[in-house]
């Protein structure tokens, strides 16, 4: 599934070129390692014109980031709030205002 031929394309760069997108869905569902082998395809998908296939690809890239970004985060503590769009003002002793 992740392996290529001897020109070095991959069953996702040769299912993308070709347009095929049930074989596309299926080796994302199945888990096929995107990385480089996922730029490609996609720039095959996109130089062919099948640009639901790019973005199916672009799509499963995004789920699996915020997946290891959810992982990588879990049990970290919240962030702090942002601070106030108006901060107060200060009272400057006399002599002092700028």
């Amino acid at each position: 599934m992740n392996g290529a031929n001897a020109l070095s394309n991959t069953p996702l760069m040769l299912a993308a070129w070709f347009g095929h997108e049930g074989v596309v869905e299926a080796l994302l569902e199945k888990g096929v390692k995107l990385g480089d082998a996922g730029d490609d395809a996609r720039r095959a998908a996109t130089k062919n014109g099948h640009h639901n296939i790019a973005g199916m690809i672009d799509a499963e890239e995004s789920r699996r980031l915020r997946a290891a970004i959810e992982k990588a985060t879990a049990g970290l503590p919240a962030p702090p709030p942002p601070p106030p769009e108006n901060p107060p003002k200060v009272k400057w002793p006399k002599g002092f205002e700028l």
